[in-house]
Protein backbone atom coordinates (compact mmCIF):
# COMPACT_ATOMS: atom_id res chain seq x y z
CA UNK A 1 0.00 0.00 0.00
CA UNK A 2 1.60 3.23 -1.18
CA UNK A 3 1.49 6.46 1.21
CA UNK A 4 3.36 9.59 1.47
CA UNK A 5 4.99 10.38 4.87
CA UNK A 6 6.16 13.95 5.67
CA UNK A 7 9.18 14.52 7.50
CA UNK A 8 7.12 15.45 10.20
CA UNK A 9 5.08 11.88 10.37
CA UNK A 10 1.95 12.72 8.84
CA UNK A 11 0.05 10.94 6.64
CA UNK A 12 -1.25 11.50 2.97
CA UNK A 13 -4.74 11.92 4.14
CA UNK A 14 -5.85 8.78 1.60
CA UNK A 15 -3.70 6.44 3.86
CA UNK A 16 -6.11 7.82 7.00
CA UNK A 17 -9.32 7.23 4.59
CA UNK A 18 -8.25 3.52 3.81
CA UNK A 19 -7.38 2.40 7.34
CA UNK A 20 -10.79 3.83 8.81
CA UNK A 21 -12.63 1.88 5.88
CA UNK A 22 -11.12 -1.16 7.25
CA UNK A 23 -11.62 0.17 11.01
CA UNK A 24 -15.29 0.15 10.25
CA UNK A 25 -15.70 -3.38 8.62
CA UNK A 26 -14.02 -5.24 11.17
CA UNK A 27 -10.72 -6.14 8.86
CA UNK A 28 -8.70 -5.27 11.83
CA UNK A 29 -6.27 -8.36 10.32
CA UNK A 30 -6.14 -6.14 6.89
CA UNK A 31 -5.54 -3.12 9.16
CA UNK A 32 -2.61 -4.33 10.86
CA UNK A 33 -1.08 -5.41 7.32
CA UNK A 34 -1.83 -2.21 5.75
CA UNK A 35 -0.12 -0.51 9.20
CA UNK A 36 3.19 -2.62 8.14
CA UNK A 37 3.23 -2.21 4.69
CA UNK A 38 3.49 2.09 5.30
CA UNK A 39 6.55 1.24 7.96
CA UNK A 40 8.72 -0.58 5.74
CA UNK A 41 7.70 2.31 3.24
CA UNK A 42 8.78 5.06 5.28
CA UNK A 43 10.80 5.97 8.59
CA UNK A 44 8.04 7.30 10.32
CA UNK A 45 4.07 6.43 11.10
CA UNK A 46 1.93 8.97 12.86
CA UNK A 47 -0.19 8.53 15.94
CA UNK A 48 -3.39 8.67 13.75
CA UNK A 49 -2.43 5.37 11.80
CA UNK A 50 -1.49 3.75 15.19
CA UNK A 51 -5.17 4.95 16.66
CA UNK A 52 -7.48 3.81 13.92
CA UNK A 53 -5.42 0.26 14.10
CA UNK A 54 -6.09 0.13 18.12
CA UNK A 55 -9.22 0.81 17.42
CA UNK A 56 -10.23 -1.61 14.71
CA UNK A 57 -8.19 -4.03 17.22
CA UNK A 58 -10.60 -2.80 19.91
CA UNK A 59 -13.39 -3.26 19.04
CA UNK A 60 -12.49 -7.35 17.73
CA UNK A 61 -11.66 -7.71 21.44
CA UNK A 62 -7.67 -8.56 20.08
CA UNK A 63 -5.84 -7.03 23.15
CA UNK A 64 -2.55 -9.02 22.42
CA UNK A 65 -2.59 -7.08 19.36
CA UNK A 66 -3.24 -4.03 21.12
CA UNK A 67 -0.49 -3.88 23.39
CA UNK A 68 1.70 -4.79 20.80
CA UNK A 69 0.63 -2.06 18.84
CA UNK A 70 1.21 0.39 22.27
CA UNK A 71 4.78 -1.25 21.69
CA UNK A 72 5.58 -0.64 18.63
CA UNK A 73 4.12 2.73 19.45
CA UNK A 74 6.81 3.19 21.99
CA UNK A 75 9.67 1.77 19.56
CA UNK A 76 8.89 4.33 16.70
CA UNK A 77 9.44 7.05 19.26
CA UNK A 78 6.09 8.72 18.82
CA UNK A 79 4.13 9.16 22.35
CA UNK A 80 0.97 7.51 22.44
CA UNK A 81 -2.04 10.42 23.08
CA UNK A 82 -4.91 9.51 25.47
CA UNK A 83 -6.99 8.90 22.71
CA UNK A 84 -4.80 5.67 21.99
CA UNK A 85 -3.99 4.76 25.39
CA UNK A 86 -8.24 4.92 26.36
CA UNK A 87 -8.34 2.47 23.38
CA UNK A 88 -5.95 -0.07 24.71
CA UNK A 89 -7.64 0.47 27.98
CA UNK A 90 -11.09 -0.53 26.67
CA UNK A 91 -9.53 -3.48 25.01
CA UNK A 92 -7.94 -5.29 27.95
CA UNK A 93 -10.86 -4.18 30.38
CA UNK A 94 -13.06 -6.07 27.69
CA UNK A 95 -10.80 -9.17 27.82
CA UNK A 96 -10.78 -8.84 31.44
CA UNK A 97 -7.26 -8.42 31.48
CA UNK A 98 -7.03 -6.27 35.00
CA UNK A 99 -3.36 -6.64 35.30
CA UNK A 100 -2.29 -5.74 31.98
CA UNK A 101 -5.16 -2.69 32.07
CA UNK A 102 -3.57 -1.20 35.51
CA UNK A 103 -0.31 -1.74 33.84
CA UNK A 104 -1.45 0.64 30.88
CA UNK A 105 -3.03 3.23 33.27
CA UNK A 106 0.58 3.34 35.24
CA UNK A 107 2.33 3.44 31.47
CA UNK A 108 0.17 6.46 30.84
CA UNK A 109 1.39 8.25 33.86
CA UNK A 110 5.35 7.67 33.35
CA UNK A 111 4.21 9.36 29.91
CA UNK A 112 2.94 12.03 31.24
CA UNK A 113 -0.61 12.11 29.99
CA UNK A 114 -3.10 12.49 32.96
CA UNK A 115 -5.94 9.77 32.59
CA UNK A 116 -9.35 11.17 32.51
CA UNK A 117 -12.63 9.43 33.41
CA UNK A 118 -13.00 7.43 30.82
CA UNK A 119 -9.32 5.92 31.34
CA UNK A 120 -10.40 5.27 34.82
CA UNK A 121 -13.46 4.00 33.90
CA UNK A 122 -12.01 1.09 31.90
CA UNK A 123 -9.69 0.31 33.94
CA UNK A 124 -12.32 -0.44 36.73
CA UNK A 125 -14.18 -2.44 34.74
CA UNK A 126 -11.67 -4.57 34.49
CA UNK A 127 -10.72 -5.06 38.34
CA UNK A 128 -12.04 -6.64 40.90
CA UNK A 129 -13.78 -4.68 44.25
CA UNK A 130 -10.84 -3.95 46.49
CA UNK A 131 -8.81 -2.21 43.41
CA UNK A 132 -12.25 -0.99 41.82
CA UNK A 133 -12.68 0.93 45.19
CA UNK A 134 -8.89 2.07 45.17
CA UNK A 135 -9.30 3.06 41.83
CA UNK A 136 -12.66 5.40 42.46
CA UNK A 137 -11.05 7.14 45.28
CA UNK A 138 -7.95 8.20 43.05
CA UNK A 139 -10.31 9.57 40.67
CA UNK A 140 -11.87 11.27 43.03
CA UNK A 141 -8.86 12.28 44.54
CA UNK A 142 -7.92 13.64 40.92
CA UNK A 143 -11.38 15.89 41.07
CA UNK A 144 -11.86 13.81 38.16
CA UNK A 145 -16.32 13.98 38.53
CA UNK A 146 -17.70 9.96 38.28
CA UNK A 147 -20.20 9.43 35.77
CA UNK A 148 -22.46 6.83 36.08
CA UNK A 149 -20.48 4.47 34.10
CA UNK A 150 -17.90 4.76 36.71
CA UNK A 151 -19.86 3.53 39.29
CA UNK A 152 -21.76 0.98 37.14
CA UNK A 153 -18.18 -0.53 36.49
CA UNK A 154 -17.40 -0.51 40.44
CA UNK A 155 -21.14 -1.92 41.63
CA UNK A 156 -20.62 -4.63 38.69
CA UNK A 157 -17.28 -5.37 40.66
CA UNK A 158 -19.01 -5.82 43.84
CA UNK A 159 -21.99 -7.67 42.57
CA UNK A 160 -19.57 -10.25 41.60
CA UNK A 161 -18.31 -10.61 44.42
CA UNK A 162 -21.57 -10.54 46.69
CA UNK A 163 -20.88 -7.46 48.71
CA UNK A 164 -24.54 -6.22 47.95
CA UNK A 165 -24.52 -3.76 50.72
CA UNK A 166 -21.12 -2.42 49.23
CA UNK A 167 -23.26 -2.25 46.46
CA UNK A 168 -26.45 -0.34 47.17
CA UNK A 169 -23.84 1.76 48.90
CA UNK A 170 -22.18 2.86 45.76
CA UNK A 171 -25.77 3.46 44.03
CA UNK A 172 -26.56 5.56 46.61
CA UNK A 173 -23.68 7.85 46.49
CA UNK A 174 -24.21 7.89 42.67
CA UNK A 175 -27.65 9.16 43.62
CA UNK A 176 -26.78 11.67 46.07
CA UNK A 177 -23.86 13.22 43.24
CA UNK A 178 -27.16 13.77 40.85
CA UNK A 179 -26.14 10.72 38.55
CA UNK A 180 -29.62 8.77 37.27
CA UNK A 181 -28.75 5.31 37.70
CA UNK A 182 -29.31 3.19 34.60
CA UNK A 183 -30.06 -0.30 33.86
CA UNK A 184 -26.62 -1.60 33.83
CA UNK A 185 -25.88 0.12 37.74
CA UNK A 186 -29.50 -1.21 38.98
CA UNK A 187 -28.85 -5.10 37.24
CA UNK A 188 -25.69 -5.50 38.88
CA UNK A 189 -27.17 -4.24 42.25
CA UNK A 190 -29.71 -6.89 42.06
CA UNK A 191 -27.32 -9.39 40.85
CA UNK A 192 -25.38 -8.70 43.80
CA UNK A 193 -28.53 -9.01 46.14
CA UNK A 194 -29.68 -12.49 43.88
CA UNK A 195 -26.65 -14.12 45.30
CA UNK A 196 -26.50 -13.22 48.47
CA UNK A 197 -30.97 -14.24 48.65
CA UNK A 198 -31.61 -10.41 49.63
CA UNK A 199 -34.97 -10.48 48.15
CA UNK A 200 -36.22 -7.32 49.50
CA UNK A 201 -33.56 -5.16 48.43
CA UNK A 202 -33.69 -7.04 44.92
CA UNK A 203 -37.73 -6.35 44.73
CA UNK A 204 -37.17 -3.20 45.76
CA UNK A 205 -34.54 -2.40 42.87
CA UNK A 206 -36.93 -4.02 40.62
CA UNK A 207 -39.63 -1.94 41.28
CA UNK A 208 -37.63 1.32 41.54
CA UNK A 209 -36.21 0.67 38.00
CA UNK A 210 -40.05 0.24 36.92
CA UNK A 211 -41.12 3.33 38.26
CA UNK A 212 -37.98 5.35 37.04
CA UNK A 213 -38.70 4.22 33.96
CA UNK A 214 -35.95 2.40 33.06
CA UNK A 215 -37.44 -0.90 31.08
CA UNK A 216 -36.66 -3.31 33.27
CA UNK A 217 -35.27 -6.16 30.99
CA UNK A 218 -36.17 -10.01 31.92
CA UNK A 219 -32.55 -10.65 33.01
CA UNK A 220 -33.19 -8.45 35.75
CA UNK A 221 -36.95 -9.85 36.32
CA UNK A 222 -35.05 -13.07 36.73
CA UNK A 223 -32.57 -12.15 38.44
CA UNK A 224 -35.10 -10.57 41.36
CA UNK A 225 -37.24 -13.62 41.21
CA UNK A 226 -34.12 -15.41 41.46
CA UNK A 227 -33.22 -13.62 44.62
CA UNK A 228 -36.51 -14.75 46.31
CA UNK A 229 -36.05 -18.47 45.35
CA UNK A 230 -32.36 -18.21 47.80
CA UNK A 231 -34.56 -16.63 50.03
CA UNK A 232 -36.92 -19.07 49.86
CA UNK A 233 -39.81 -16.39 49.51
CA UNK A 234 -42.38 -18.38 46.89
CA UNK A 235 -45.01 -15.75 47.63
CA UNK A 236 -43.12 -12.67 46.33
CA UNK A 237 -41.03 -14.94 43.33
CA UNK A 238 -44.55 -15.63 41.82
CA UNK A 239 -45.98 -11.87 42.93
CA UNK A 240 -42.33 -10.51 40.79
CA UNK A 241 -43.22 -12.97 38.05
CA UNK A 242 -46.82 -11.90 37.72
CA UNK A 243 -45.02 -8.24 36.79
CA UNK A 244 -43.82 -9.18 33.96
CA UNK A 245 -46.92 -7.97 31.38
CA UNK A 246 -46.63 -4.40 32.90
CA UNK A 247 -43.47 -4.32 32.21
CA UNK A 248 -43.58 -4.85 28.75
CA UNK A 249 -41.70 -8.50 29.45
CA UNK A 250 -42.12 -11.80 28.40
CA UNK A 251 -40.95 -14.66 31.32
CA UNK A 252 -38.39 -16.76 29.74
CA UNK A 253 -36.88 -20.12 31.14
CA UNK A 254 -34.74 -19.02 33.35
CA UNK A 255 -37.45 -16.72 35.27
CA UNK A 256 -39.85 -19.66 35.66
CA UNK A 257 -37.22 -22.08 36.29
CA UNK A 258 -36.25 -19.47 39.59
CA UNK A 259 -40.06 -19.46 40.50
CA UNK A 260 -40.52 -23.02 40.48
CA UNK A 261 -37.55 -23.83 42.41
CA UNK A 262 -39.05 -21.04 44.78
CA UNK A 263 -41.88 -23.78 45.32
CA UNK A 264 -39.96 -26.13 45.24
CA UNK A 265 -38.27 -25.01 48.30
CA UNK A 266 -41.13 -24.14 50.13
CA UNK A 267 -43.08 -27.42 49.79
CA UNK A 268 -45.77 -26.21 47.20
CA UNK A 269 -46.00 -28.55 44.86
CA UNK A 270 -49.41 -27.39 43.28
CA UNK A 271 -47.86 -24.52 42.86
CA UNK A 272 -44.24 -25.48 41.21
CA UNK A 273 -47.06 -27.69 38.98
CA UNK A 274 -48.90 -25.09 37.65
CA UNK A 275 -46.06 -23.30 37.10
CA UNK A 276 -44.82 -25.74 34.59
CA UNK A 277 -47.80 -25.52 32.79
CA UNK A 278 -48.03 -21.81 32.19
CA UNK A 279 -44.51 -22.59 31.30
CA UNK A 280 -45.69 -24.40 28.24
CA UNK A 281 -48.66 -22.60 27.92
CA UNK A 282 -46.39 -19.50 26.93
CA UNK A 283 -44.68 -21.11 24.53
CA UNK A 284 -42.03 -22.12 26.10
CA UNK A 285 -39.91 -25.65 26.49
CA UNK A 286 -39.33 -27.15 29.91
CA UNK A 287 -35.77 -27.86 30.22
CA UNK A 288 -34.75 -30.43 32.41
CA UNK A 289 -33.96 -27.75 35.34
CA UNK A 290 -37.51 -26.94 35.62
CA UNK A 291 -38.43 -30.67 35.59
CA UNK A 292 -35.83 -31.25 38.48
CA UNK A 293 -37.37 -29.15 40.15
CA UNK A 294 -40.89 -29.64 39.84
CA UNK A 295 -39.90 -33.13 40.35
CA UNK A 296 -38.51 -32.48 43.63
CA UNK A 297 -41.47 -30.26 45.08
CA UNK A 298 -43.80 -33.26 44.14
CA UNK A 299 -41.07 -35.40 46.32
CA UNK A 300 -41.30 -33.04 48.82
CA UNK A 301 -44.79 -33.28 49.21
CA UNK A 302 -45.29 -36.70 48.86
CA UNK A 303 -46.55 -36.88 45.65
CA UNK A 304 -44.44 -39.74 44.20
CA UNK A 305 -46.66 -40.32 41.43
CA UNK A 306 -46.82 -36.77 40.11
CA UNK A 307 -43.12 -37.12 40.17
CA UNK A 308 -42.71 -40.22 38.00
CA UNK A 309 -45.47 -38.50 36.09
CA UNK A 310 -42.93 -35.96 35.34
CA UNK A 311 -40.13 -37.99 34.52
CA UNK A 312 -41.55 -40.05 31.81
CA UNK A 313 -43.22 -37.52 30.08
CA UNK A 314 -39.80 -36.15 30.21
CA UNK A 315 -38.04 -38.66 28.65
CA UNK A 316 -40.98 -39.21 26.11
CA UNK A 317 -41.03 -35.70 24.80
CA UNK A 318 -38.03 -33.72 25.39
CA UNK A 319 -34.78 -35.94 26.30
CA UNK A 320 -32.33 -37.24 28.62
CA UNK A 321 -32.63 -36.50 32.51
CA UNK A 322 -29.77 -35.49 34.46
CA UNK A 323 -28.06 -36.54 37.63
CA UNK A 324 -30.20 -34.00 39.41
CA UNK A 325 -33.59 -35.03 38.17
CA UNK A 326 -32.92 -38.65 38.97
CA UNK A 327 -32.10 -37.64 42.37
CA UNK A 328 -35.11 -35.50 42.72
CA UNK A 329 -37.13 -39.11 41.45
CA UNK A 330 -35.10 -41.18 43.50
CA UNK A 331 -35.61 -38.35 46.81
CA UNK A 332 -39.63 -38.53 45.98
CA UNK A 333 -39.69 -42.67 46.20
CA UNK A 334 -37.67 -42.37 49.22
CA UNK A 335 -40.09 -39.98 51.13
CA UNK A 336 -43.01 -42.17 50.05
CA UNK A 337 -41.48 -45.72 51.28
CA UNK A 338 -41.10 -47.07 47.33
CA UNK A 339 -37.76 -48.81 47.97
CA UNK A 340 -38.62 -50.90 44.72
CA UNK A 341 -39.46 -47.64 42.63
CA UNK A 342 -35.98 -46.23 44.06
CA UNK A 343 -34.25 -49.13 42.93
CA UNK A 344 -35.51 -48.70 39.40
CA UNK A 345 -34.69 -45.27 39.09
CA UNK A 346 -31.15 -46.03 40.41
CA UNK A 347 -30.70 -48.86 37.88
CA UNK A 348 -32.05 -46.58 35.03
CA UNK A 349 -30.06 -43.66 36.04
CA UNK A 350 -26.96 -46.09 36.24
CA UNK A 351 -27.70 -47.36 32.60
CA UNK A 352 -28.55 -43.57 31.39
CA UNK A 353 -25.93 -41.12 33.05
CA UNK A 354 -22.03 -41.15 31.68
CA UNK A 355 -20.66 -39.49 35.03
CA UNK A 356 -20.96 -42.02 37.77
CA UNK A 357 -24.06 -41.89 39.88
CA UNK A 358 -24.12 -38.99 42.47
CA UNK A 359 -23.50 -40.27 46.27
CA UNK A 360 -27.30 -38.43 46.60
CA UNK A 361 -29.01 -40.96 45.22
CA UNK A 362 -27.73 -43.70 46.39
CA UNK A 363 -28.00 -42.28 50.23
CA UNK A 364 -31.26 -42.15 49.13
CA UNK A 365 -32.07 -45.48 47.60
CA UNK A 366 -30.21 -47.11 50.51
CA UNK A 367 -32.51 -44.87 53.06
CA UNK A 368 -35.96 -46.27 51.14
CA UNK A 369 -34.72 -49.63 51.54
CA UNK A 370 -33.79 -48.85 55.41
CA UNK A 371 -37.60 -47.41 55.83
CA UNK A 372 -39.44 -50.35 53.59
CA UNK A 373 -37.07 -52.71 55.86
CA UNK A 374 -35.09 -54.28 53.42
CA UNK A 375 -32.01 -54.62 55.01
CA UNK A 376 -30.55 -57.24 52.83
CA UNK A 377 -30.95 -54.93 49.48
CA UNK A 378 -29.35 -52.04 51.99
CA UNK A 379 -26.56 -54.13 52.55
CA UNK A 380 -26.39 -55.12 49.01
CA UNK A 381 -26.24 -52.07 47.05
CA UNK A 382 -23.54 -50.98 49.87
CA UNK A 383 -21.00 -53.54 49.17
CA UNK A 384 -21.92 -52.66 45.16
CA UNK A 385 -21.31 -48.95 45.41
CA UNK A 386 -17.55 -49.12 45.10
CA UNK A 387 -17.80 -50.74 41.80
CA UNK A 388 -19.71 -47.63 40.50
CA UNK A 389 -17.39 -45.11 41.53
CA UNK A 390 -19.24 -43.90 44.16
CA UNK A 391 -17.54 -42.39 47.42
CA UNK A 392 -19.60 -43.31 50.77
CA UNK A 393 -20.57 -40.87 52.43
CA UNK A 394 -21.20 -40.70 56.44
CA UNK A 395 -25.09 -40.24 55.71
CA UNK A 396 -25.30 -43.53 53.07
CA UNK A 397 -23.67 -45.59 56.27
CA UNK A 398 -25.74 -44.71 58.76
CA UNK A 399 -28.91 -45.16 56.61
CA UNK A 400 -27.40 -48.60 55.80
CA UNK A 401 -26.62 -49.31 59.44
CA UNK A 402 -29.89 -48.75 60.53
CA UNK A 403 -31.88 -50.79 57.84
CA UNK A 404 -29.37 -53.71 58.89
CA UNK A 405 -30.25 -52.71 62.83
CA UNK A 406 -33.98 -52.65 62.37
CA UNK A 407 -33.16 -56.31 59.94
CA UNK A 408 -31.11 -57.46 63.16
CA UNK A 409 -33.79 -56.63 65.57
CA UNK A 410 -36.63 -58.21 63.54
CA UNK A 411 -34.37 -61.34 63.30
CA UNK A 412 -34.51 -61.20 66.99
CA UNK A 413 -38.10 -60.83 67.22
CA UNK A 414 -38.84 -64.12 65.09
CA UNK A 415 -36.53 -65.86 67.06
CA UNK A 416 -37.63 -65.17 70.16
CA UNK A 417 -41.61 -65.95 69.03
CA UNK A 418 -40.55 -69.69 68.17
Amino acid sequence: MACSISKGGHHDGGCHVSLRQMQRANAWQEALVALLSMATQSSEISVVAFGICLSACERAAQWPQVLQLVEDLRVTALQGNLITYNTALSACAKSEEWTKTLHLLEEMQREDLQPDIISFNSTIAACEWEMALVLLEDATQRDLRGTIITYGSAITAYGKAEKWQQALQLLREAQDGRLRGNLVTCSACVSACEKAGRWQAASELLRAAQEESLHPDVILLSAAVSACEKGAEWQQALALLALAPSLSLRANVTTYNAAISACEKCEQWPHALELLACLRSAQLRADVISVSSAISACGRGEQWQRAMALMSSFQEHAGQLNDVAFNAGISAAEKSGRWILALSLLADSLCTLAAPVGVISCGATISSCEKGDQWQWAGHFLRELPRHQVQVNAITYNAAINACEKGEQAVSNTRSAM
